[in-house]
């Protein structure tokens, strides 16, 4: 006999022999050709499958499509919602704006009419929004956008019509983080990137990120472990579900 307490291994089952392993590996190849639009030909040789198409991912995607250019973009002044001729595209990027609109539908032209689309309030978003309307029209589709004032653009609030340099002092020194990526920066009455960026998130239903909770490792222990130090009447039930006393019950 095997020494106290341990357990004779099982005995091994026969090997496999090279003929199992060999119609195995052949039908591994041939799953990893069909994935490629492949097969074996007669001799062993890859052929092409004329029938053949790609899968696609089952994703869901979210597609972010920034407004075109305005004179306040152009001259890095700050904005509020207020609109006004600062707040209107710029000719030259309503060109930019249709030739975006082309390279997004070929990228996702056979896929729209499943997707939803939302927009800012902002007059500028609704140009933008019209110059792919015009592009999905050329093609023909005909697609409906929502108006979601939660998916407004940031708010410089007090800042304005200004640029880092019209500010002053505390002002002028969060202006330019933020220029420079703080997402913390902000106006004393605005908003930073940081607050935008979760309102937009709970917006569209992703909710905002928690941190993962800490999972505790528990090692088991032996009976004897586990008992070790407590007195000889008092033992924690096998099934753990508290504490019995053994004497006097």
């Amino acid at each position: 006999g095997g020494a106290r307490g341990r357990v004779a291994p099982a005995p091994r089952g026969a090997r496999v022999g090279p003929e199992v392993r060999a119609a195995a590996a052949e039908k591994m190849t041939a799953a990893r050709l069909s994935r490629l639009g492949l097969r074996l030909g007669p001799l062993g040789a890859p052929t092409l499958v004329a029938s053949f198409a790609p899968p696609r991912p089952r994703v869901g995607a979210l597609v972010l499509i920034p407004h075109g250019r305005t004179p306040s973009n152009q001259r890095l002044i700050f904005q509020n919602h207020s609109e006004g001729p600062d707040a209107t595209l710029l000719p030259e990027s309503l060109v930019e704006a249709g030739k975006g609109a082309e390279v997004f539908l070929d990228a996702f032209g056979d896929r729209l009419e499943r997707c939803s689309f939302r927009r800012s309030p902002l007059h500028r978003c609704a140009q933008t929004w019209g110059v792919y309307e015009t592009a999905f029209a050329s093609r023909g589709l005909k697609l409906v956008v929502e108006v979601d004032d939660a998916l407004v653009e940031i708010d410089h609030a007090s800042w304005h019509g200004k640029t880092v340099e019209d500010l002053e002092g505390a002002d002028r020194a969060a202006a330019a983080a933020h220029r420079a990526g703080d997402c913390l920066a902000k106006p004393p009455d605005g908003e930073s990137c940081a607050a935008r960026r979760a309102r937009t998130r709970c917006r569209l239903g992703r909710g905002p990120r928690r941190a993962r909770p800490r999972r505790r490792r528990l090692r088991p222990r032996h009976d004897a472990e586990r008992d070790r130090g407590r007195p000889a009447d008092v033992r924690r039930s096998t099934a753990g579900r508290g504490l019995h006393a053994r004497a006097g019950q």
